[in-house]
């Protein structure tokens, strides 16, 4: 049996160390799924998945555009499947009367730089390298995958919510550039 991952270059994130909770599973797979930065995904709220219908509403920052993207099933990689990884957090999430998604372990929203030190220390268990343990790095590699795999710029501008071609051809440089 081979164990699911999540590619960062020619590293990768396994299920292992993701397992650490359904929370930190569910943010780490939105996060790369829909590109997104940590304070992207620190404010989704509840109302924001649409279970039922399959989709999330994204609201971006620095200028960058507000997207309702598809939740995705995955069913060639377990831990890229989003629709379980949220569905699993939804079911252990405590109701603490937050309307975020993701709250703390002290209710609330969980803020960005909680984040960033959950990631880093999943990334680093991981064995990742020190430049790649931040949650940017998802972004960077979500866009070089879907390049990578022939997906056009502007399916990729939509996935990443950039409202110009060039900020996505930039992106796209970057995860290339984390390749080598």
């Amino acid at each position: 049996m081979t164990q699911a991952r999540i590619p960062l270059g020619r590293h990768s994130l396994s299920a292992e160390p993701v397992a650490k909770g359904a929370r930190e599973w569910a943010m780490i797979v939105v996060t790369y799924k829909h590109g997104m930065r940590a304070s992207e995904v620190c404010n989704l709220r509840l109302d924001g998945v649409d279970f039922k219908n399959g989709s999330i509403v994204v609201e971006r920052l620095k200028g960058s555009l507000r997207t309702t993207q598809a939740v995705t099933e995955h069913r060639g990689e377990l831990l890229l499947n989003e629709h379980r990884a949220l569905r699993e957090w939804r079911r252990h999430r405590r109701d603490d009367g937050s309307d975020f998604l993701f709250t703390s372990q002290k209710g609330g929203r969980l803020d960005r730089s909680q984040f960033f030190r959950l990631f880093q220390a999943i990334a680093s268990e991981a064995g990742l390298p020190a430049e790649k343990q931040h949650p940017h790095a998802l972004k960077h590699s979500i866009a070089s995958h879907l390049v990578s795999a022939n997906v056009n710029l502007a399916p990729v501008k939509q996935q990443l919510g950039h409202k110009s071609i060039g900020s996505t051809n930039d992106e796209r440089s970057a995860g290339i550039e984390s390749l080598r």
